[in-house]
């Protein structure tokens, strides 16, 4: 879908005013997937970019590598698309990251065996290592941006798709993650410039999300994460008669950098699942 300066301009207003108004709307996970389909379309902002003043060809056919392609190559893209995969964790409080690593790592384990190295992970990090400006698709009548100058490796996609993924899965969203694999897998059924077409899932989800706001079971630390300080407040009352019994458990001490992120997590969730409707 990513196939001009137009259509990125027209997914951004669309996935970011679906997104505001999931926000707005906040019923079950409404709010989570605002944000995320907010995160997603984000790139599309990268792409209109690479359209707009980021990929001049030379007489010869050779790409220029300018400032705003350098920018959008180099800090933009890969800023986003690790943003994707945090706000993507942080809704449930970053409780999927250590399963989700270790199963990326055993992906990464039998790709190694079974992959070839452009491939696997030898690819993904080449990739990383090496990857330059953004240019067009060769023979491509769009000219869609290819990022970094050449094709993501097939690991590169399965071990973002992963970070993404597991955590409907994680919090048994198990509706969403078809959805968005089915619309993921379709991407490959374009040639080439896979990357800039991830707008295509960005869209196809924003229309999803608007129908059908999640599951009515939240989860469970998010809810105690938010629960936990309303608890607080209404039992302060009752707490001095049990003041005495508390005095003999021990204090245990918090780094300040670590209390700071507790409190922004429990801000977060808050935000997220606090004040959300669930019988909408």
């Amino acid at each position: 879908m990513c196939w001009s300066l137009h259509i990125s301009v027209l997914t951004t207003i669309c996935c970011w005013s679906i997104g505001g108004y999931l926000i707005k709307r906040n019923v079950r996970w409404d709010r989570a997937n605002g944000v995320w389909t907010i995160a997603v379309a984000a790139v599309q902002v990268a792409d209109a970019f690479l359209w707009w003043d980021g990929m001049e060809v030379t007489p010869e056919g050779k790409c220029k590598c300018g400032t705003t392609n350098w920018i959008v190559s180099f800090l933009a893209l890969p800023a986003i698309l690790q943003l994707h995969s945090v706000v993507r964790q942080a809704e449930l409080r970053f409780k999927a990251v250590p399963k989700t690593t270790l199963l990326v790592a055993a992906l990464g384990l039998l790709g190694l065996l079974t992959l070839p190295p452009e491939l696997g992970p030898a690819g993904s990090i080449d990739y990383t290592l090496t990857h330059g400006c953004a240019t067009p698709l060769p023979g491509d009548k769009w000219g869609s941006p290819v990022w970094g100058g050449k094709e993501i490796p097939v690991f590169h996609f399965v071990a973002y798709s992963y970070f993404i993924a597991f955590p409907l899965w994680f919090s048994s969203r198990t509706g969403e993650l078809t959805v968005g694999l089915a619309i993921l897998a379709s991407v490959f059924t374009f040639p080439g410039a896979y990357g800039s077409k991830w707008c295509s899932v960005a869209t196809v989800l924003t229309v999803y999300y608007l129908f059908h706001s999640g599951p009515c079971v939240l989860p469970i630390h998010a809810k105690a994460a938010y629960m936990g300080h309303a608890s607080s407040e209404t039992s302060s009352t009752t707490s001095t008669s049990s003041s005495s019994s508390a005095s003999d458990v021990p204090v245990v001490k918090r780094n300040g950098y670590s209390a700071a992120a507790q409190r922004a997590a429990d801000r977060y969730m808050h935000f997220l699942y606090g004040t959300a409707k669930m019988d909408a």
